[in-house]
């Protein structure tokens, strides 16, 4: 009996996202209509960026593109292809904006020992 896949807008993850914060994952998930282990792909897959930012790695667009086609992937949404439209909406959505990193923080640690 093939599956029957549900595709949540980014809408819905979001609401999914607050859900989460205050009910049980597993009552979530049926009220979404989602197996539960697509409930915990979604937060992973969510928080993945702003770990990152937080933790001041760099993220240009052509890693985000990539890392975006494998979550869907993981999602099985085997179709789905990035492009610079694709990232330029992700970009506006999301209040995105990728700058040169600069200044004495992304710069080399005085620790560091050149030999």
């Amino acid at each position: 009996m093939p599956r029957n896949l549900k595709t949540l807008t980014i809408g819905e993850k979001k609401k999914v996202l607050e859900a989460v914060k205050s009910g049980r994952k597993k009552d979530i998930a049926e009220e979404f209509g989602i197996p539960a282990s697509t409930l915990t792909t979604i937060i992973k897959n969510i928080k993945w960026f702003k770990q990152c930012r937080d933790a001041n790695v760099s993220i240009g667009g052509p890693i985000l593109k990539e890392k975006a086609e494998n979550f869907a992937k993981s999602l099985g949404h085997e179709q789905f292809k990035t492009s610079n439209g694709w990232l330029e909406n992700f970009k506006k959505r999301h209040d995105i904006s990728f700058r040169k990193v600069c200044g004495e923080s992304a710069g080399i640690s005085d620790n560091v020992v050149n030999e």
